[in-house]
């Protein structure tokens, strides 16, 4: 597997500012289904759904416990009528399966909680935070994914937060970024 990020890291230098799957290829502007992987096996799975505090649908973006576990596939969508997705560039973000219970698409926002905590969940809230998501490099090997807010003139880490229940879910966490790659999915290409 280093053989594989080798070969990714090199792959980077020479198309830098786009971003790259595991494969070495270019992360296709609202087409392919990826899978988002920690960069490091043993720090948990990829990225799914749960229902957490008191939601009934499952709206909540949290990683998985099990390194085995490659989560739900989700799509990558800029504005920009390019074909491949390139670092800080604004993008949505959002799963493939949408549960019955939520409005389509389950594009990821920001909602604001009771104590101030923003956590990353799916459509469906009415207070969320206007912006847009990036994906930054944050080292030779992975990227972060971070919440540049409409209203202010810095983006956010976004990072993983456990609750009491065990959810690992997604929240805004300046200075601690969950560094990720992208797999592509093999069964749902577009």
């Amino acid at each position: 597997m280093s053989v594989l990020f080798l070969l990714l890291a090199l792959a980077s230098s020479a198309t830098a500012g786009v971003v790259l799957d595991t494969n070495g290829d270019a992360v296709a502007n609202g087409g392919a289904a990826y899978y988002i992987l920690p960069d490091i096996f043993a720090k948990g799975g990829g990225l799914a759904q749960a229902s957490t505090d008191n939601e009934t649908c499952p709206l909540t973006v949290v990683q998985l416990p099990s390194e085995v576990q490659n989560g739900l596939p989700l799509r990558i969508l800029s504005q920009a009528k390019i074909a491949v997705i390139k670092t800080d560039m604004g993008v949505d973000v959002s799963f493939i399966a949408v549960p019955a219970c939520s409005p389509a698409p389950s594009k990821w926002t920001v909602v604001v909680g009771e104590e101030g905590t923003k956590s990353v969940k799916i459509t469906g809230y009415d207070n969320t935070l206007k912006g847009w998501f990036r994906i930054q490099n944050y080292n030779s090997l992975a990227y972060k994914i971070v919440f540049c807010p409409t209203d202010a003139g810095s983006c956010e880490d976004v990072g993983i937060s456990s609750d009491d229940y065990g959810n690992r879910g997604l929240v805004i966490s300046n200075g601690n970024p969950f560094a990720v790659v992208f797999v592509k999915s093999p069964s749902l290409e577009a």
